[in-house]
């Protein structure tokens, strides 16, 4: 790991941008890593990172492509303001988009069309995350024990030992802190995200 950087991972990010940034404002590198099906009406890989791009360098989900599936007029927005794409390189199953938001360049290593659950060893630069994210796909599953045990060795080996575990509040309401944001798709009331750092209250849903 290099020192004094702040790393994400996101299991199963879809094209929610928003979140890490919202969440973690002094970030350096988003690790996300996603089969990327059809959601929110999405339905190839190059609608996803478009709606990424379009997202940070709006600054806001205004002229967010799926905006016609919201239930209200709300415009979210990044605090930091729009950003500027400085590099964008997909190669194989890794699309690396680099820009710079809120005075401090960051990095989107996106590795997609791969099954995090499966029991392949995660992609090797995904190291030292001290914050993990789960909104968009659980990251344990039922009655699937040993691709729940793989999940939980990687987080293991490839987390800090006190890296925080992010997820929606309504599937993990008994982790202990909790905080509202308002994300690309989420509803007027925000989206209420839980957290904790027990990787051991992750649940089996």
């Amino acid at each position: 790991m290099q020192a004094n950087k702040t790393n994400v991972l996101y299991l199963g990010l879809a094209f929610d941008i928003m979140s890490p940034l919202l969440l973690v404002p002094d970030l350096d590198t988003i690790y996300a890593i996603d089969l990327v099906d059809v959601s929110y009406g999405l339905h190839s890989w190059d609608l996803h990172k478009a709606e990424m791009r379009l997202i940070l360098t709006c600054g806001s989900d205004e002229k967010s492509q799926c905006r016609h599936l919201f239930e209200h007029n709300r415009i979210n927005r990044l605090p930091g303001g729009p950003a500027t794409i400085i590099s964008d390189i997909d190669t194989d199953n890794c699309w690396t988009l680099e820009f710079a938001y809120d005075g401090k360049i960051r990095s989107l290593q996106y590795y997609h069309h791969i099954d995090f659950q499966s029991n392949e060893e995660w992609p090797p630069s995904i190291q030292g995350c001290a914050h993990v994210m789960s909104m968009g796909a659980a990251a344990l599953v039922e009655e699937s024990h040993e691709s729940n045990a793989h999940v939980k060795q990687m987080l293991l080996e490839r987390c800090e030992s006190e890296a925080k575990y992010y997820a929606l509040t309504f599937l993990h309401e008994h982790f202990p802190h909790r905080r509202p944001i308002w994300t690309a798709h989420s509803g007027e009331e925000g989206t209420s995200i839980s957290w904790t750092m027990d990787f051991n209250q992750i649940p089996e849903l």
